[in-house]
Formats: structure tokens, C-alpha cells, sequence
């Protein structure tokens, strides 16, 4: 992923480029996971979560800040990502984001030929001069690459089009075009291990992930509700309250299931 790498003072964060992306396995963060197995805590997971005035929802498209990259792939600010898992943890001040990347189309097509896969054709790649002036805010989304970042490292939240002709119908309504940011488009799903462009329905996809959240909450309230153990949320209406400090200042982050 052109070496993605996250602002955060969490330090066991993975380096994409530092990862074999061909690999069915690509995915998992050893430093991470090894984190994981040492410790036990309590992991709530969210279906969205409010951050200075801003909801973010698990499925919502938005951009990360980067730090500079060392890889002589091409750099950007921002790094775009999908969002799976909104998590608070009892032993940090800053809830987490389970992510998965997209890739930019030049990103992509970097990674691809620097690892010596010129048999791989990419599809939808923009070859009319019109697509290449945005080429930049094309996206391919890899669900078998996901990362943790916290909360903090968001700048924004993204607008994502299916299609180049809908993303450049919008780009021309704007009144202002100098600085416009967050807004991409592409529908296609990338299976690195597999060498694959996927087509499948975002709604349906992201539904599927909020889905798997209100399962699991409605498992665990089941299980706290038979051991008789107080469970802090209040019925009415489904909203889960934290307070925290970050940076020396009250944050207040209101989780909603």
C-alpha cells in the first residue's frame, strides 16, 4: 500500500509496505496480535460513534492522515480506508477504528509493477486524458487488508461514487473546485492474494458489517442479562456514553448501537 503509515501514538501499527500483499495471510499484524494474546481486556465494538461533533458509522468512507513514507511509491497526505469495527477498550483513552484500505489507482499500479506483476491487467484504469487528471480519486477497496488506527488520525469523512461519470457530474457542480478533498469514486473490490477486481454492492456489503455488530451486542447483552451482571446502557435510547481525556482536553465520545 505504498507504506501506509498512521499518526497515533499506538506504536504496534503495521507497515502495509512492509507486508507481502500476494499473501492469503497479508493481513494479519503480528506485533499486534502478539499484543493481544499477552493481555486481557474488556473490547466494546459500536455501529457508530460520535467525535467532535461528527458521527462516524461502521461502513463510512474517510481519510487518515500519513506520515511520510520512506518507499519510493507515490506519496500523499491522506490515505483512504473503509470502516469495519468501532472499538473502545477499557485500557485506552482514544477509541480505535478497525479498518480496511482502499488503494488509489497509481498506488495500486505501483504496487503491482514494483513486485514484478506485469501479468496483472487492472481493471477499470483510467487511459482517456480526462480520467487521468483524477486518476487520484479512483479507489479500489482490499477487504483482506484491515489495520486499527484511533479515532484521532480521521480528518474527514469521504463521499464515494460508483462510477466516473457520476464522480465527474459532482465535480462540475461544485462551486468551488481549487480545494475540493473527499470525494472519490470506484466499485471495485481488490483480492490481492487472488489477483482479483470483484464487483459486489457497497449498501449490501456495509449492511453486512453493521449487521455483524448489532449481532454481536445483542449476544453479549443476552449473556450479561443471564450472569446478572450490570450492564451500563441506557434501553431508551441505545446510546452508550464515554468521557476521556486526550491531549489534556475532555473529549466525549457517544457511542450508539
Amino acid at each position: 500500500k505504498g507504506g501506509k503509515q498512521i499518526f497515533s501514538k499506538i506504536q504496534h501499527q503495521s507497515n502495509p509496505q512492509q507486508t507481502n500483499i500476494w499473501d492469503p495471510n497479508h493481513q494479519t499484524n503480528d506485533n499486534h496480535n502478539e499484543q493481544l494474546q499477552s493481555k486481557q481486556y474488556v473490547r466494546n465494538c459500536y455501529q457508530s460513534i460520535q467525535y467532535k461533533g461528527i458521527t462516524f458509522t461502521v461502513g463510512d468512507t474517510i481519510e487518515v492522515r500519513n506520515a511520510n513514507s520512506e518507499t519510493s511509491g507515490p506519496q500523499w497526505s491522506t490515505n483512504v480506508a473503509m470502516i469495519k469495527e468501532i472499538c473502545d477498550d477499557e485500557d485506552t483513552e482514544m477509541p480505535n477504528l478497525i479498518i480496511f484500505w482502499y488503494w488509489r489507482e497509481r498506488e495500486l499500479k505501483w504496487q503491482i509493477e514494483s513486485d514484478g506483476h506485469h501479468d496483472i491487467i487492472i481493471e477499470h484504469e483510467s487511459y482517456s486524458q480526462e480520467r487521468k487528471k483524477f486518476i487520484d480519486y479512483h479507489i479500489y477497496l482490499d477487504t483482506d487488508y484491515e489495520d486499527e488506527i484511533p479515532l484521532d488520525t480521521v480528518i474527514q469523512k469521504c463521499q464515494i461514487f460508483d462510477n466516473f461519470m457520476q464522480f465527474k457530474r459532482y465535480y462540475n457542480n461544485l462551486k468551488f473546485k481549487d480545494n475540493f478533498s473527499g470525494i472519490y469514486y470506484g466499485e471495485l473490490f481488490f483480492n490481492p492474494p487472488n489477483a482479483a477486481f470483484t464487483y459486489q454492492s457497497k449498501p449490501k456489503f456495509i449492511k453486512k458489517l453493521r449487521q455483524r455488530i448489532t449481532s454481536g451486542n445483542a449476544k453479549e447483552l443476552n449473556r450479561q442479562k443471564a450472569a446478572h451482571s450490570v450492564y451500563h446502557q441506557n434501553h431508551n435510547n441505545h446510546q452508550h456514553e464515554y468521557v476521556a481525556v486526550y491531549e489534556d482536553k475532555m473529549a466525549r465520545f457517544v457511542g450508539v448501537i
